[in-house]
């Protein structure tokens, strides 16, 4: 989608989208979702020439450098064989003094409010709490309302911590979620 007024396509359906781990070949794709997502989600958020100028490439060559970190996990949401969404989970060092970390939830724009993201999170929460988690963790921009709406619908409370992450170009304040995953 490339303008902000279109609506999402719904020609897709939740039920007929497969979310499986990520393998190399699909971090292109991951890329051009994450620019897209980038570019749509955080207009009016970030600096519009910071968003006019991401790379998929670049972001491609930033996957493949993580891709394998076994402290990361990585799933694609793959709809009629293309890669329209991803999610990370990133796991804490033993011994785990620190919640499982929802790194990354995006969702190509023309497949929002489709049940694709809230896949994504599910199959990220599901991971966590199989893993002994008791608690898991997001980062969001604290001016992005529609993302903290989505995550408090799946649980998640903001703890009211911040901080802000400094970039060469700007920076961005965000602000804390925790979801307790019980025993």
């Amino acid at each position: 989608m490339t303008d902000r007024d279109s609506k999402p396509d719904s020609s897709v359906q939740p039920n007929t989208v497969v979310i499986r781990l990520a393998e190399a070949h699909d971090l292109d794709a991951v890329a051009r979702v994450h620019v897209r997502a980038w570019q749509y989600a955080f207009r009016a958020q970030i600096p519009d020439h910071v968003l006019d100028g991401l790379d998929a490439g670049k972001w491609a060559e930033r996957w493949r450098e993580l891709f394998g970190n076994p402290r990361l996990t990585l799933w694609v949401a793959v709809a009629a064989g293309e890669v329209i969404g991803f999610s990370t989970l990133l796991t804490p060092e033993p011994p785990a003094s620190h919640p499982h970390e929802l790194g990354a939830l995006y969702v190509d724009p023309s497949h929002w409010r489709s049940g694709f993201g809230s896949a994504l999170i599910r199959r990220a929460i599901d991971a966590a709490h199989g893993g002994g988690a008791t608690q898991m963790t997001l980062w969001v921009l604290d001016t992005n309302i529609t993302a903290r709406r989505f995550y408090e619908r799946a649980g998640f409370r903001c703890s009211g911590e911040t901080r802000v992450v400094e970039r060469s170009e700007y920076s961005r304040a965000e602000v804390r979620y925790l979801r307790h995953l019980g025993a």
